[in-house]
């Protein structure tokens, strides 16, 4: 990159870093504030900031009042210890500066993720800003930026996998387990795989990689609350939120057989956890994960996840990275048209289903993942890493 352009673009950055800051408060009307999920992570690193527990309900409800929350339900965040030190730092602003600077942040997390990704599997730098779009445009990743998600982190962390993996670089595998565990009921199996990998094959560098990155966001919310990894183990043990209807198979599973049945809705997790400990039996005590291994992964995990919304399936977006690239080198000009076709109408399918139907205690977007999941198989056969020339099913 030219000093010329690198000046151009530091300037860019600091002009929407100078707008972000001074956006005023009436920006973050009432309908923004509850409308968007950033709220629980700044309320959340707000209390941490003044020596609170966000795993207190009752103690976090009452904050969340004095700050101007006033629904009867407190905005309860069950994201783990470490993910506190992803949205610590914006607490110490203002509400609305706070949120727009997270908006674009977790924006440039997926953009950035893309590029990276496209270019591990592409090789070049062309068709770089399709990728981008796509990614961008791709509803769950859209739906994430809107609605102030902390889903990007999770891509972050499927993108470091899938780097360290091809690069042979634990460290990085390491540091992309503990991004992907801010959602660790979305992303388990690809985690558990990763685990298993990172500790058979460089056991020294993958406990460096995730162990730095664990002390490095765990640093400042332990100097204010020492006791918060306990609140959130005691938390989770004792005040499962079973009430949740989420956009998952089991969930799905859940409403069928009876909705008092909450441990239906684990069930498909455990059949996945059976399949990958099958796949280790085969392999010898081994498990594959170069390739197309961790984008597969990432869409079973997604599928048999027990808790996720549409939001969360961001982590198809290597998936749709690798099918692209090798459209883009190896199928036909009518294959490469029929995919990008069949991608617009899904994205606009979700976003009208989102749009008029969606109710966060319906069963609406469950369907999602197995039908990611049913693409990427369709283009792409894993075992052989061939593209297929069909049409879409």
């Amino acid at each position: 990159m030219s000093p010329r352009k690198l000046l151009v673009r530091l300037g860019l950055i600091a002009t929407v870093l100078a707008a972000v800051l001074a956006v005023p408060d009436w920006l973050t009307t009432e309908k923004i504030v509850y409308g968007n999920d950033f709220f629980q992570y700044w309320s959340a690193g707000r209390f941490v900031l003044e020596g609170g527990s966000p795993y207190d309900h009752q103690a976090f409800f009452e904050f969340q009042k004095s700050v101007g929350w006033e629904n009867s339900i407190p905005f309860i965040t069950w994201n783990p210890p470490w993910a506190i030190g992803l949205f610590l730092p914006f607490a110490l602003l203002r509400y609305a500066p706070a949120v727009m600077l997270w908006l674009f942040v977790q924006g440039a997390l997926i953009v950035g993720s893309a590029i990276l990704l496209w270019k591990r599997y592409s090789g070049s730098r062309e068709g770089e800003r399709l990728v981008v779009f796509m990614a961008v445009l791709f509803t769950p990743a859209l739906l994430s930026i809107i609605f102030g998600q902390i889903s990007g982190w999770l891509l972050v962390g499927v993108t470091l996998a899938v780097l360290g993996v091809e690069e042979d670089r634990a460290g990085f595998v390491g540091a992309g387990v503990v991004l992907m565990s801010v959602k660790p009921h979305f992303t388990f199996l690809l985690m558990l795989a990763l685990l298993w990998w990172g500790l058979r094959r460089r056991p020294l560098a993958f406990i460096a990689g995730s162990s730095a990155c664990l002390l490095l966001l765990l640093a400042v919310p332990l100097t204010q609350r020492p006791t918060l990894i306990v609140e959130y183990l005691n938390t989770v043990l004792h005040s499962q939120p079973r009430e949740y209807v989420s956009d998952t198979l089991g969930a799905g599973l859940r409403l069928l057989l009876g909705w008092n049945h909450f441990w239906v809705q684990f069930l498909p997790l455990s059949v996945g956890i059976g399949w990958l400990c099958r796949e280790a039996v085969l392999h010898r005590g081994s498990i594959t994960l170069e390739g197309d291994r961790i984008p597969l992964l990432a869409l079973v995990s997604a599928l048999v996840a027990p808790y996720g919304w549409l939001f969360d399936n961001v982590v198809a977006i290597p998936a749709l990275v690798l099918v692209w690239s090798d459209l883009s080198r190896h199928g036909s000009r009518s294959t490469r048209s029929r995919f990008l076709g069949g991608f617009a109408g899904f994205c606009l399918l979700l976003l009208g289903l989102h749009v008029w139907l969606w109710d966060p205690m319906q069963w609406v977007h469950g369907w999602v993942p197995a039908c990611l999941l049913a693409v990427f198989l369709h283009y792409r056969r894993p075992e052989a890493g061939h593209v297929a020339e069909a049409g879409p099913p």
